[in-house]
């Protein structure tokens, strides 16, 4: 029954490429023994879709070889397909090239292309850096956004200190469209390395890959349990101290 009901799914979409689309990018997940190629090849499409670059991509045909289980095989493959293919990027503030970090960190691996307007964008991502309020800057900064697009926010706190834990920009910004994560970034250092820019990067990858719909949910309950994490280690650290003294 499951191999009949793929194989059902597989010859619906080859009939739904056949109207709909011509450029195609493929992904393959896992050992397939070269049954993706026998498959692309034997295609009765006239004309055949082209494949291409993912960036020049209609569509996505991914391959996923189920080495243990379909249920698990699959979801695991899909949270690695892109929904995202384009972004477009505003930097409002000197971040000292932290931001350059950030998106290397955050589309690099996703494939992502860099375009220069953001009526040509899937999402826009903006660079704070906060200099003065979170509140402000950030008020002041969506006044520039465009509208139509999908947002990710990312609210830069100059500190030295990676345990800092900064306030929740998220709080400034009403907007189901936005996305707001908050990063440590110093002038010597850059980008900090640390546990809460490494949840910020991995909030914007799963909006990316996820789209924002599926996304927010998991997002804003990853960067709770980070805060309440960095919480603990921060109380326990002047617990510490007042034994001392």
């Amino acid at each position: 029954m499951m191999i009949q009901l793929s194989l059902w799914v597989v010859l619906r979409f080859v009939v739904w490429v056949e109207f709909y689309i011509k450029k195609f990018y493929i992904m393959v997940f896992g050992k397939t023994m070269d049954s993706h190629k026998t498959f692309l090849k034997d295609l009765t499409i006239s004309p055949k879709p082209l494949p291409v670059s993912f960036e020049d991509s209609e569509a996505i045909i991914a391959f996923v070889s189920a080495a243990s289980r379909a249920d698990r095989d699959t979801p695991a493959a899909l949270k690695k397909i892109p929904v995202m293919k384009q972004f477009h990027v505003m930097v409002l503030g000197n971040t000292l090239d932290s931001h350059k970090t950030f998106l290397h960190a955050t589309t690099t691996s996703l494939k992502l292309r860099e375009v220069y307007s953001p009526k040509d964008s899937d999402v826009i991502i903006a660079f704070v850096p906060i200099t003065s309020r979170a509140g402000t800057d950030l008020s002041a900064a969506m006044e520039k956004i465009p509208d139509g697009r999908p947002v990710v926010l990312v609210a830069l706190h100059h500190t030295f200190d990676p345990d800092h834990l900064p306030p929740d920009s998220r709080r400034c910004v009403n907007s189901e469209r936005v996305l707001v994560v908050d990063c440590l970034f110093h002038e010597d250092q850059g980008l900090l390395k640390c546990p809460h820019n490494d949840g910020a990067i991995r909030a914007v990858k799963e909006l990316l890959v996820r789209g924002p719909d599926t996304a927010m949910q998991n997002i804003m309950t990853d960067q709770e349990e980070e805060n309440q994490q960095l919480l603990q280690q921060n109380r326990t650290h002047e617990e510490a101290e007042r034994q001392q003294t």
